[in-house]
């Protein structure tokens, strides 16, 4: 396994975790109405799209180069 490979099978697990995080976190809210889970729903959201820029940046990168 290539360490691009790696790299892009890492940030894609990380854009996973962070969707189904926030999702949780979102329906906790919905549940429990405390604000903290929110917080941390969009903290994750944020998150999320900050790594699907990162990763549509790296692979337009890995194609310039190859």
């Amino acid at each position: 396994m290539s360490l691009k490979f790696f790299h892009i099978f890492f940030i894609a697990a990380s854009l996973i975790l962070s969707l189904f995080f926030g999702v949780w976190s979102v329906r906790e809210f919905q549940a429990t109405a405390a604000v903290r889970h929110l917080y941390w729903g969009g903290a994750s959201f944020a998150a999320f799209f900050a790594l699907a820029g990162y990763l549509a940046w790296f692979v337009n990168k890995l194609r310039r180069k190859v």
